[in-house]
């Protein structure tokens, strides 16, 4: 996080996408529910006030459609922690 927050989502994810694509058999991408901040995601588990907004990760994920790869969307969301399904909203 500290990496982000000095230089931003934007040149990390594409420093990212530059290494990933060196790679002889292509790359792919999960992406967990765990990383957005607590309050973004009460279902999540994640207690920690802090990770990633709705905007960085929305940007990491257009950057990294955008260079062809592929994203896996990972949701796991407990419902007793959030009564009012907070993220399909």
């Amino acid at each position: 996080m500290r990496e982000i927050d000095e230089r931003g989502m934007s040149a990390c994810m594409d420093e990212a996408i530059a290494i990933a694509s060196g790679a002889s058999g292509g790359y792919a991408v999960t992406f967990d529910v765990d990383a957005l901040e607590s309050g973004r995601c009460p279902g999540s588990g994640n207690t920690r006030a802090c990770g990633l907004t709705y905007r960085e990760s929305h940007l990491a994920m257009e950057k990294i459609a955008e260079a062809g790869g592929m994203i896996l969307y990972k949701w796991r969301i407990n419902t007793a922690l959030d009564v009012t399904i907070k993220p399909a909203s």
